[in-house]
């Protein structure tokens, strides 16, 4: 049996409960290939004993350090080792004897007085010597306290707030945050290198999380980029926009960039899928989002650059005659790039050329057209022009 087979054999035999035998063929196709990701994080998941558990998914992180899984079951293995016990109680001292069974004249202490040969004698303290000054540690300001609690959120995993199809037990903002960007970037190489466009085999029993993902990563790349540029324009410019145009701004326009890319990204892909279930067609609604995803991701991360040198151009020139230039050069270009993925990926279907076209045009120009109006109502509404 081939090591892919056992591979796939062994993640079949722990779907199916049979966790015993998931373990034999996944411990065989780990020895075949040592550097297979894939191999140790099911046998991680198949094993029972926590101490190969934890060796496995270690493994994991050595291969790549990026896993989230493998991080949030190491999480969860950590804290259920029990801890140490508490040390005991030390004994109590012996009880002091009795005054009346001590020789006359000797000293004791009781908890209010001292007894000399049973005569009580009321307690005389020697005065308390004054502690020595303790150095104050500096107290921290409310910059450094908001860092700390922003690191602090970012890096907490928690649950996905609503149950979505494919998504993990547990995320972390900043692994999510890690993964839109790199997403964004691997779009841009596989576009130069014609690779983007997924294949056909198995994209139909895509996950409703990974279909989302490209749609995530691209609201997320067109935000940071807003932020980034508006925040580099913001300090070229503070003389004309004021301390508020510095912070206030790039936080409030990264906020609504997002949402209005995830509206309109969404708006074109089910406006597309509409048409495709209409013309009786066999891609499934996670797929067509996935794919044009993917697709629309590589557009955006190129527009994203285009709009972080503009930015900073026009605080260099403060010319906002730049900003329509920039914004036609986004608008084409990216809108021309998700056309022609998009069409290409259709092909990977049997439909006729009318469909396909329509199909893409529909898809590509609803999201354009949805995003562009909520940019232009937000702008409008909160006085953030975009471009």
């Amino acid at each position: 049996m081939a090591q892919s087979d056992k591979l796939q054999s062994g993640i079949a035999a722990l779907k199916a409960g049979d966790r015993e035998q998931a373990v034999s063929l996944l411990a065989e196709a780990a020895k075949e290939n040592r550097d297979n990701e894939m191999v140790w994080l099911y046998l991680g998941a198949a094993l029972d004993d926590p101490q190969r558990k934890r060796q496995a998914f270690e493994r994991v992180l050595k291969l790549n350090p990026d896993n989230e899984k493998a991080k949030i079951e190491l999480a969860k293995l950590k804290a259920l080792t029990p801890q140490p016990k508490p040390e005991p109680p030390k004994a109590a001292s012996p009880a002091a004897p009795k005054p009346s069974d001590l020789p006359p004249g000797t000293l004791t202490e009781s908890s209010e007085t001292f007894t000399i040969a049973g005569s009580a004698l009321p307690i005389t303290e020697p005065p308390k010597p004054e502690p020595p000054p303790q150095p104050t540690e500096p107290k921290e300001n409310l910059a450094v306290r908001i860092a700390k609690g922003a690191v602090a959120l970012t890096t907490r995993p928690f649950r996905v707030p609503f149950k979505i199809d494919g998504a993990p037990p547990f995320i972390t903002l900043r692994g999510l945050a890690s993964k839109f960007l790199r997403m964004g970037g691997t779009s841009i190489r596989q576009l130069f290198t014609n690779t983007l466009v997924p294949e056909q085999e198995g994209i139909q029993s895509v996950s409703l999380w990974d279909a989302l993902l490209p749609v995530l990563s691209a609201a997320f790349v067109f935000g940071s980029s807003e932020f980034v540029g508006r925040f580099i324009r913001g300090i070229l410019e503070i003389g004309f926009i004021g301390l508020g145009g510095v912070i206030v701004t790039p936080i409030f326009a990264s906020i609504l960039g997002m949402a209005a890319v995830l509206s309109g990204v969404l708006v074109g892909a089910y406006s597309g899928q509409v048409l495709l279930e209409r013309q009786n067609s066999r891609i499934t609604v996670n797929a067509h989002l996935g794919s044009y995803g993917s697709a629309i991701l590589a557009a955006i991360s190129i527009e994203a650059i285009f709009r972080l040198v503009l930015h900073v151009l026009i605080g260099i020139t403060h010319n906002g005659g730049l900003g329509i230039f920039a914004l036609l050069i986004s608008l084409g270009l990216a809108a021309f790039v998700g056309y022609l993925l998009n069409k290409e990926w259709l092909h990977r279907y049997e439909l006729d050329d009318k469909t396909i076209n329509l199909a893409a045009l529909i898809t590509v120009g609803g999201g354009w057209l949805g995003t562009r109006i909520i940019l232009a109502l937000f702008g409008a509404i909160f006085r953030i022009p975009f471009f």
